[in-house]
């Protein structure tokens, strides 16, 4: 129970901190686009604000749209999205920084760049402030002074004097030599602290992209290392297959489903003692495969529910719950089609299928991948959960092989 409740806080959390960055890069990206407007490199529309806050509309408006185009997706896809737009995001506008560094060449920037070592090193802009500007220098009351000035510093006793006449003001000058504050540098020289943001920048991004493409939505971080030390799956193997996720067996038994297709259907069953669970490994019809042969990733098989003989099968149904494509049980010994084969995607490195190894079955004809996930029914199979097919790949479509009565390999490989 405890640990179910500080599951249910730690997700609380998560999804209340994940708005709340969302919320800040949202008025942070909104400003930006409001900030180009008013520079004129965006068109005025992009600097529309609302009459009684000064609301960025427009840009938020944009952000919103690219927010709502991914809030379909799962999870672990909306973070490796999400990190890919802001690396991308990083990368323009570091890009943009330098195209205007090379096209407004005497834009005038707030401190000196490049930055002195120590001030990059400590990145403190105040104590760099410190080495600049020096004691204070008196002036008298009725001089008009703009901002700082480069007089001497005034001697204490001045000062002293100054503070108890009370006719006096202290002006703070800057130290820095005026022919050296107006050097001229070269384009590199002056770009150099950038470019190296800009380099951070595409290394992100380049991140982001792997993680984009590579990254499987997978909750487990390092593919099962039984893969190269489990007992091998061949042809004639009575096996259970476990949902990773949820641990949940796939299951059928002799219960029509009351919509779609009317067939057979097929959930997930949460007990492992159960003998509907068991589906015998064949080959196609056409295959030369026989008993005791292994099964290589990529290889087209077919499931024979043990109990009821009909094999595994799909098709444009839509499923009870979710509305994806149906799963069900269909022919039986002497009848099966198409809509039986499925192809074995193997996760990882290993090259033949083997228990506990982490596997996708993808269908041939619909192309839907055998999937499953916490959407459970309530009346006749109450307590199981759906299992449905997919076309995209998820975290909820791995399976492995867990129990079973396992043939032998036979002598041809």
């Amino acid at each position: 129970m405890t640990g179910k409740w500080l599951k249910f806080w730690i997700e609380i959390g998560t999804i209340l901190s994940a708005i709340g960055l969302f919320e800040a890069q949202l008025r942070s990206s909104a400003y930006y686009i409001l900030g180009m407007a008013d520079l004129a490199f965006l068109t005025k529309f992009f600097a529309f604000r609302s009459k009684w806050f000064n609301t960025p509309w427009v840009g938020i408006l944009l952000l919103t749209v690219v927010a709502l185009g991914v809030f379909y997706m799962n999870y672990t896809d909306i973070i490796s999205s999400a990190n890919f737009l802001y690396s991308l995001g990083m990368l323009l506008e570091f890009a943009y920084f330098l195209w205007l560094r090379r096209k407004f060449p005497t834009m005038k920037r707030l401190y000196r760049v490049p930055l002195r070592l120590l001030a990059l090193i400590e990145s403190d802009h105040t104590s760099e402030l410190r080495h600049r500007v020096k004691g204070p220098t008196v002036a008298p009351s009725g001089q008009q002074s703009n901002g700082l000035t480069r007089r001497k510093s005034a001697p204490p006793s001045a000062l002293a004097s100054a503070q108890k006449s009370g006719s006096t003001r202290i002006v703070y000058r800057e130290s820095v030599n005026s022919s050296r504050s107006d050097l001229k540098l070269p384009f590199w020289q002056s770009t150099w602290f950038i470019s190296i943001l800009l380099a951070m920048a595409v290394s992100f991004f380049a991140l982001a992209i792997y993680l984009l493409f590579t990254l499987d939505s997978d909750y487990t971080s390092t593919p099962v290392s039984a893969a190269s030390e489990g007992v091998q799956i061949t042809y004639g193997s009575a096996i259970k297959l476990m949902h990773e996720r949820t641990k949940f067996r796939l299951h059928s038994h002799d219960v029509p489903y009351g919509s779609g297709s009317g067939q057979q259907s097929v959930t997930g069953f949460p007990n492992v003692d159960d003998s509907n669970s068991y589906w015998i490994v064949r080959p196609t019809p056409d295959s030369s495969a026989k008993k005791g042969d292994t099964i290589k990733s990529g290889t087209i098989i077919r499931l024979q529910h043990m109990k009821t003989r009909r094999w595994l099968h799909s098709h444009l149904h839509a499923s009870p719950i979710s509305g994806n494509l149906e799963v069900s049980c269909f022919g039986d010994d002497g009848n099966s089609d198409t809509g039986d084969y499925w192809s074995l995607e193997i996760e990882g490195n290993g090259k033949t299928w083997r228990q506990d190894q982490r596997v996708r079955l993808h269908h041939v004809d619909t192309g839907g991948y055998l999937h499953s996930h916490d959407k459970k029914y309530a009346r006749i199979a109450g307590g199981q959960q759906e299992v449905c097919a997919v076309r995209d790949k998820r975290a909820d479509n791995v399976w492995l092989a867990a129990e079973g009565v396992y043939l032998p390999t036979s002598g041809s490989k």
